[in-house]
């Protein structure tokens, strides 16, 4: 559920809303901001470095193809941000899926 799920995909995208907003203007600062909110602890530089990698490999497939962008950033109420770059925000809600559904984050233990 926690993967595909229409309200968890929906909270993704608004964190990643976030991250692009509020986390800074940089990658690492992006990624360290929706860690931090979602498990209470700083992210080391091995998820860094994960993420990041992550974060990459998502974008690169967002920019390559639009309608799964376009598909990726449906659903839900909550509207996409139309001022943000769609392939960018796509892949920031893929990582903000992926972290919100670390254990970490679900339990919070």
């Amino acid at each position: 559920v926690l993967l595909n799920d229409v309200q968890f995909t929906e909270a993704a995208r608004v964190l990643a809303e976030r991250m692009m907003q509020e986390g800074g203007d940089h990658l690492d600062a992006r990624l360290s901001f929706a860690f931090r909110l979602t498990t209470s602890r700083k992210i080391t530089g091995k998820e860094l470095t994960i993420l990041k990698a992550e974060f990459n490999d998502r974008y690169r497939e967002f920019k390559a193809d639009d309608d799964m962008t376009g598909s990726y950033l449906t659903g839900g109420q909550h509207q996409a941000n139309t001022t943000l770059e769609s392939a960018e925000l796509a892949a920031y809600a893929a990582l903000a899926a992926m972290i919100l559904n670390l254990d970490e984050s679900i339990s919070k233990s």
